[in-house]
Protein backbone atom coordinates (compact mmCIF):
# COMPACT_ATOMS: atom_id res chain seq x y z
CA UNK A 1 0.00 0.00 0.00
CA UNK A 2 1.41 3.32 -1.02
CA UNK A 3 1.78 6.44 1.14
CA UNK A 4 -0.85 8.28 -0.90
CA UNK A 5 -3.40 5.56 -0.30
CA UNK A 6 -2.76 5.67 3.51
CA UNK A 7 -3.44 9.48 3.62
CA UNK A 8 -6.73 9.33 1.71
CA UNK A 9 -9.01 8.69 4.81
CA UNK A 10 -7.30 11.52 6.74
CA UNK A 11 -7.93 13.94 3.91
CA UNK A 12 -11.58 12.89 3.75
CA UNK A 13 -12.00 13.39 7.55
CA UNK A 14 -10.38 16.81 7.36
CA UNK A 15 -12.76 17.75 4.59
CA UNK A 16 -15.80 16.82 6.66
CA UNK A 17 -14.50 18.62 9.81
CA UNK A 18 -14.09 21.98 8.08
CA UNK A 19 -17.87 22.66 7.65
CA UNK A 20 -18.51 21.59 11.26
CA UNK A 21 -15.80 23.92 12.58
CA UNK A 22 -17.18 26.75 10.47
CA UNK A 23 -20.70 26.25 11.83
CA UNK A 24 -19.39 26.21 15.41
CA UNK A 25 -17.54 29.47 14.81
CA UNK A 26 -20.67 31.06 13.34
CA UNK A 27 -22.77 29.98 16.33
CA UNK A 28 -20.15 31.29 18.77
CA UNK A 29 -19.99 34.55 16.86
CA UNK A 30 -23.77 34.94 17.04
CA UNK A 31 -23.76 34.23 20.80
CA UNK A 32 -21.00 36.78 21.38
CA UNK A 33 -22.84 39.32 19.25
CA UNK A 34 -26.03 38.74 21.26
CA UNK A 35 -24.30 39.30 24.60
CA UNK A 36 -22.54 42.36 23.22
CA UNK A 37 -25.89 43.86 22.19
CA UNK A 38 -27.35 43.07 25.62
CA UNK A 39 -24.38 44.78 27.29
CA UNK A 40 -24.74 47.85 25.09
CA UNK A 41 -28.47 48.04 25.85
CA UNK A 42 -27.85 47.74 29.60
CA UNK A 43 -25.27 50.50 29.43
CA UNK A 44 -27.74 52.69 27.55
CA UNK A 45 -30.49 52.11 30.14
CA UNK A 46 -28.35 52.42 33.26
CA UNK A 47 -25.97 55.18 32.13
CA UNK A 48 -27.19 57.13 29.11
CA UNK A 49 -30.96 57.08 29.78
CA UNK A 50 -30.85 56.60 33.55
CA UNK A 51 -32.55 59.93 34.31
CA UNK A 52 -35.40 59.16 31.93
CA UNK A 53 -36.17 55.80 33.52
CA UNK A 54 -35.73 57.23 37.01
CA UNK A 55 -38.41 59.80 36.23
CA UNK A 56 -40.72 57.09 34.91
CA UNK A 57 -40.20 55.06 38.09
CA UNK A 58 -40.88 58.07 40.34
CA UNK A 59 -44.20 58.71 38.60
CA UNK A 60 -45.27 55.24 39.72
CA UNK A 61 -45.14 56.15 43.40
CA UNK A 62 -44.99 59.96 43.62
CA UNK A 63 -47.71 62.51 43.00
CA UNK A 64 -47.74 66.27 43.37
CA UNK A 65 -50.60 67.27 45.65
CA UNK A 66 -51.73 70.87 46.04
CA UNK A 67 -51.93 72.05 49.65
CA UNK A 68 -54.70 74.62 50.04
CA UNK A 69 -54.15 77.63 52.27
CA UNK A 70 -55.17 77.34 55.91
CA UNK A 71 -56.70 80.75 56.60
CA UNK A 72 -58.36 82.35 59.57
CA UNK A 73 -61.93 83.55 59.83
CA UNK A 74 -62.79 87.05 58.62
CA UNK A 75 -65.43 89.41 59.94
CA UNK A 76 -66.48 92.88 58.95
CA UNK A 77 -66.38 95.89 61.28
CA UNK A 78 -69.79 94.94 62.65
CA UNK A 79 -68.65 91.44 63.54
CA UNK A 80 -70.58 89.74 60.73
CA UNK A 81 -68.83 86.71 59.26
CA UNK A 82 -67.26 87.27 55.84
CA UNK A 83 -65.32 84.04 55.43
CA UNK A 84 -64.71 80.97 57.52
CA UNK A 85 -63.26 77.48 57.18
CA UNK A 86 -64.60 73.98 57.26
CA UNK A 87 -62.85 70.63 57.05
CA UNK A 88 -63.50 68.14 54.27
CA UNK A 89 -61.91 64.81 53.45
CA UNK A 90 -60.45 63.34 50.28
CA UNK A 91 -59.94 59.64 49.58
CA UNK A 92 -56.98 58.23 47.66
CA UNK A 93 -55.53 54.77 47.17
CA UNK A 94 -52.42 52.89 46.16
CA UNK A 95 -53.77 50.48 43.51
CA UNK A 96 -50.98 48.00 44.13
CA UNK A 97 -51.65 47.76 47.87
CA UNK A 98 -55.43 47.91 47.41
CA UNK A 99 -55.55 45.19 44.74
CA UNK A 100 -57.02 42.52 47.02
CA UNK A 101 -59.72 44.87 48.35
CA UNK A 102 -60.42 46.67 45.06
CA UNK A 103 -63.91 45.23 44.54
CA UNK A 104 -64.95 45.80 48.14
CA UNK A 105 -63.68 49.39 48.04
CA UNK A 106 -65.49 50.03 44.74
CA UNK A 107 -68.79 48.68 46.12
CA UNK A 108 -68.51 50.72 49.30
CA UNK A 109 -67.70 53.97 47.47
CA UNK A 110 -70.39 53.33 44.86
CA UNK A 111 -73.03 52.87 47.55
CA UNK A 112 -71.93 55.98 49.44
CA UNK A 113 -71.27 58.45 46.59
CA UNK A 114 -73.68 57.15 43.94
CA UNK A 115 -71.15 56.52 41.17
CA UNK A 116 -70.88 53.15 39.36
CA UNK A 117 -68.57 50.61 40.97
CA UNK A 118 -66.81 50.30 37.58
CA UNK A 119 -65.71 53.95 37.94
CA UNK A 120 -63.74 53.14 41.09
CA UNK A 121 -62.51 49.78 39.78
CA UNK A 122 -60.98 51.50 36.76
CA UNK A 123 -59.04 53.81 39.06
CA UNK A 124 -57.98 50.97 41.36
CA UNK A 125 -56.60 49.03 38.39
CA UNK A 126 -54.38 51.89 37.30
CA UNK A 127 -50.65 51.37 36.80
CA UNK A 128 -49.99 54.39 39.00
CA UNK A 129 -49.16 54.04 42.69
CA UNK A 130 -51.48 56.92 43.64
CA UNK A 131 -55.03 57.71 42.49
CA UNK A 132 -57.75 59.97 43.87
CA UNK A 133 -61.06 58.23 44.48
CA UNK A 134 -63.05 61.19 45.84
CA UNK A 135 -62.08 64.79 46.54
CA UNK A 136 -63.45 67.21 49.13
CA UNK A 137 -66.40 65.25 50.48
CA UNK A 138 -68.15 65.52 53.83
CA UNK A 139 -66.35 64.34 56.94
CA UNK A 140 -69.50 62.39 57.81
CA UNK A 141 -68.54 59.87 55.12
CA UNK A 142 -65.89 58.57 57.52
CA UNK A 143 -68.70 56.98 59.53
CA UNK A 144 -69.26 54.55 56.64
CA UNK A 145 -65.68 54.21 55.36
CA UNK A 146 -63.00 53.14 57.79
CA UNK A 147 -59.59 53.45 56.09
CA UNK A 148 -58.19 50.82 58.47
CA UNK A 149 -60.59 48.32 56.97
CA UNK A 150 -58.97 48.37 53.52
CA UNK A 151 -55.31 48.07 52.59
CA UNK A 152 -53.95 50.89 50.45
CA UNK A 153 -56.79 53.34 51.21
CA UNK A 154 -55.71 56.84 52.28
CA UNK A 155 -57.78 59.62 53.86
CA UNK A 156 -56.63 63.23 53.75
CA UNK A 157 -58.24 66.10 55.64
CA UNK A 158 -58.42 69.33 53.65
CA UNK A 159 -59.58 72.82 54.67
CA UNK A 160 -62.30 74.44 52.60
CA UNK A 161 -62.88 78.19 52.46
CA UNK A 162 -66.48 79.29 52.94
CA UNK A 163 -67.61 82.77 51.88
CA UNK A 164 -70.76 84.18 53.44
CA UNK A 165 -72.61 86.02 50.70
CA UNK A 166 -75.13 87.66 53.01
CA UNK A 167 -72.32 89.54 54.75
CA UNK A 168 -70.65 90.39 51.46
CA UNK A 169 -73.81 92.11 50.17
CA UNK A 170 -73.75 94.50 53.08
CA UNK A 171 -70.21 95.64 52.37
CA UNK A 172 -69.60 98.84 50.45
CA UNK A 173 -67.40 98.62 47.29
CA UNK A 174 -64.55 100.39 49.05
CA UNK A 175 -64.52 97.89 51.89
CA UNK A 176 -64.57 94.79 49.64
CA UNK A 177 -61.25 92.98 49.52
CA UNK A 178 -60.19 90.56 46.79
CA UNK A 179 -60.38 86.91 47.79
CA UNK A 180 -57.16 85.82 46.16
CA UNK A 181 -54.02 85.12 48.16
CA UNK A 182 -52.12 88.10 46.70
CA UNK A 183 -54.38 90.61 48.48
CA UNK A 184 -54.50 88.74 51.76
CA UNK A 185 -52.05 91.19 53.31
CA UNK A 186 -54.75 93.85 53.03
CA UNK A 187 -57.11 91.55 54.91
CA UNK A 188 -54.49 91.00 57.57
CA UNK A 189 -54.19 94.71 58.16
CA UNK A 190 -57.96 95.07 58.36
CA UNK A 191 -58.27 92.22 60.85
CA UNK A 192 -55.42 92.29 63.38
CA UNK A 193 -53.99 88.95 64.37
CA UNK A 194 -55.26 87.13 61.24
CA UNK A 195 -52.58 85.75 58.96
CA UNK A 196 -52.65 83.59 55.87
CA UNK A 197 -50.59 80.54 55.02
CA UNK A 198 -50.36 80.62 51.26
CA UNK A 199 -51.17 77.54 49.17
CA UNK A 200 -48.35 75.25 48.22
CA UNK A 201 -47.74 71.67 47.13
CA UNK A 202 -46.30 68.49 48.52
CA UNK A 203 -44.98 65.19 47.17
Amino acid sequence: MSYQENNTPLQQNAGTLRPVTLRVRIVLGLILTFFALVGIRLAQIQVVDSQKYRSIAQKQYQAKVDLPAARGTLTDRNGAMIASNTSLVSYAADPKLAADDARAIARRFSKLFGKPAAYYLEKLRSDSRFVWLERLVSVSSLKKIDPREFDGLVVRYEPKRLYHEESNRSLTPTSMVSRDASSFSAMGSAVPGRRSIFPGSSL
